[in-house]
């Protein structure tokens, strides 16, 4: 009984880190696409390295 439940907390700490990850992985893709954006639409305004930031900040805390 003890060996079943130790290793079902273990499988259950691999969810975890798991679901961090992808986490992790979904804000850096956005932070990129941000990125992009920033490049191509945001060139011509002065703001636009402060307008980037407070966008990733947004978007990694809603993560």
């Amino acid at each position: 009984m003890k060996k079943s439940s130790r290793s079902s907390v273990k499988d259950a700490a691999v969810v975890m880190n798991n679901v961090v990850a992808m986490n992790n992985v979904v804000a850096i893709n956005i932070a990129v696409l941000i990125d992009v954006t920033a490049a191509k639409g945001w060139r011509n305004n002065k703001h636009s390295a402060i307008n980037k930031t407070h966008k990733q900040t947004n978007i990694i805390n809603y993560v």
